[in-house]
């Protein structure tokens, strides 16, 4: 059953579609990694919901709009990867930063605002 579902990993399959917000659906959900296809269009809200969500990769697609708010549902994320959506942006909950120390946000791109005690973009930022 999908609801039971822990990992999905579709990566580097040139998908181009919408993020479906019925992946919210798959509420066992560990790791999410839709990288490198052709995803447009923004976040789903729902996506938030995924309370056991440790991991989630965006990267490498063509998302749109700003990070929803509802992200900071995701009490377990470890990992968030957003670089190469240029036309993605929004801010980093600070939640991550407090209560998340092992948040791994290195890879979230230049478009987002992210508390100074969180992330250092620093010289590898190049839009």
């Amino acid at each position: 059953m999908l609801m039971e579902l822990e990992v999905f990993n579709v990566s580097h399959n040139t998908l181009s579609s919408t993020i479906p917000s019925e992946l919210a659906l798959c509420a066992d959900l560990k790791m999410l990694d839709l990288g490198q296809n052709d995803f447009v269009g923004n976040i789903p809200s729902q996506i938030g919901g995924l309370r056991f969500l440790r991991t989630l990769h965006l990267a490498d697609n063509g998302l749109t709009g700003t990070l929803p708010r509802e992200i900071e549902g995701l009490t377990k994320l470890e990992e968030l990867t957003l670089v190469g959506n240029s036309r993605l942006r929004g801010n980093i909950p600070s939640g991550f930063c407090q209560e998340q120390l092992n948040l791994t946000l290195a890879t979230i791109g230049c478009n987002f605002e992210c508390p100074s005690n969180c992330c250092n973009f620093g010289a590898w930022c190049q839009e």
